[in-house]
């Protein structure tokens, strides 16, 4: 994954669509609001075909992913810190 200077590579996920977009997501709202547009793709790309659609479930499912780590890493927070 070829990251731009300006994103932090432990912060985003890349695309499952070759040569997609790669997500910052350094937290859980940023990963939500990436699933919530990716959602909404999927629900305006009736006319597209089923393989883009394949693919932006295959972007929610990695995001989703992250999202669980973030959750984890949150709920481990006060152990990291003690």
């Amino acid at each position: 994954m070829i990251v731009p200077p300006n994103l932090d590579p432990m912060q985003s996920v890349e695309s499952t669509i070759k040569g997609g977009k790669i997500y910052h997501c350094p937290d859980l709202i940023s990963v939500d609001n990436h699933i919530r547009d990716l959602q909404v793709r999927i629900a305006s790309a009736s006319n597209a075909p089923g393989n883009l659609v394949k693919q932006y479930k295959a972007d929610i499912d990695v995001l989703l992913d992250r999202r669980s780590y973030l959750v984890l890493m949150g709920a481990r927070l006060p152990e990291l810190l003690s």
